[in-house]
């Protein structure tokens, strides 16, 4: 369907027409109620959706002006279709974006710009959703993303180029991710995950967002915060501060491939390592993490480096074991605080490496370690 020919049309219940534009080659499609549009789009000019309702494209479109979004929503899908799409960018203006698609892996090939707080939503949680090409510009806009877990609890990835940054995102439900192997579109974001949802890695990804976790374990149970690849070299590492919200529990998990959290673990929630990998958290003399919730070690090892004057003592807690090696043989009577709340684990004995002769008594109600 070429729409260059009409001034204005009327699809359906909605009322469509033609805006021109500071040059007289360039027109505008306007939409301002719900339609539905299962043909191929065409022609050398842009979309503008205003109003309510949803604009539903589940064709590959080829118009060339891009696509605005004031209100209402952009749906791009009807979740029986691979392959709908639109071209160019798609600038969110304080509308929505919501994507449907039915194959096993969505790769969405397009560029994002956002002038107004807006909203992305992600349909059907049986498939993951790629953001694979473009340029994501952010604004310093806020950005609300909801993924569908209905029936599943596949992802939707963030892996554009990235562009101006975003000012805040607020992952409401499901589980979203950046891989790092492509693009890290989200950074320097101030993300918030709500209670239940997830943000993931893939590869190696250095991630600087402040983030504020408000409990839960994610929808697939494997963290609020999760690395996802099994190959052991794929680390990411967190260099932002990590909010824990005051009376919850946040999971942070992975499997086989490493977790390095270097920024400063902050807040009054609590905090539990699940996964069978290793996590490591580094409480320096200038980033000291100083949440107060409870710590727990369900699975994997959680280590510790934990600098103490001189002696700087590196801790390997898992649910049965602490092991601790020190940078120089610690003296009698030294104590060493790893958290500043309890540590739900306890731990009976305790293996000091580099401490000759020298015993150590750990009290999980203020999670410290006596050297004797």
């Amino acid at each position: 369907m070429n729409l260059n020919d009409s001034s204005a049309a009327k699809v359906g219940a909605s009322v469509v027409s033609f805006i021109a534009s500071a040059t007289a080659a360039f027109r505008q499609f306007t939409i301002y109620s719900a339609t539905t549009f299962s043909t191929v789009i065409s022609g050398a000019f842009g979309i503008v959706k205003n109003g309510p309702g949803t604009l539903t494209l589940t064709a590959t479109n080829t118009y060339t002006g891009g696509t605005i979004v004031n209100a209402g929503t952009l749906q791009i899908g009807n979740g029986t279709n691979l392959t709908a799409s639109v071209a160019g960018t798609i600038t969110l203006s304080g509308g929505n974006l919501t994507y449907h698609y039915n194959n096993t892996i969505s790769y969405i090939n397009c560029a994002i710009t956002l002038t107004a707080a807006s909203r992305i939503t992600k349909l059907n949680g049986l498939r993951q959703y790629n953001f694979q090409t473009g340029i994501l510009n952010g604004g310093l806009q806020t950005l609300d993303i909801y993924v569908d877990t209905a029936g599943g609890s596949a992802p939707l990835y963030f892996n554009q180029t990235a562009g101006t940054p975003l000012g805040l995102v607020n992952i409401l439900n499901g589980s979203v991710g950046e891989d790092g192997a492509r693009g890290i579109p989200l950074r320097d974001a101030v993300i918030t995950v709500a209670t239940g949802a997830q943000f993931r890695t893939y590869t190696s990804p250095t991630i600087n967002n402040a983030i504020t976790l408000n409990g839960g374990a994610g929808p697939n149970a494997t963290g609020a915060l999760w690395n996802e690849s099994v190959v052991a070299a794929h680390t990411p590492i967190y260099t932002g501060t990590i909010t824990l919200a005051t009376g919850t529990n946040s999971s942070v998990g992975n499997s086989t491939s490493g977790f390095t959290i270097t920024g400063k673990i902050t807040g009054a929630g609590s905090f539990t390592k699940v996964g069978t990998g290793i996590l490591s958290t580094f409480s320096t003399l200038t980033v000291a993490n100083d949440y107060t919730g409870s710590t727990t070690i369900s699975a994997g090892t959680l280590r510790v480096l934990k600098p103490f004057a001189a002696t700087t003592p590196t801790a390997s807690f898992t649910a049965t074991t602490l092991s601790v090696s020190f940078s120089v043989a610690p003296t009698a009577g030294m104590t060493f605080r790893f958290f500043q709340g309890t540590t739900t684990n306890t731990y009976a004995s305790v293996t000091l490496v580099g401490a000759p002769g020298r015993t150590g008594t750990y009290n999980s109600a203020n999670s410290t370690l006596t050297i004797a």
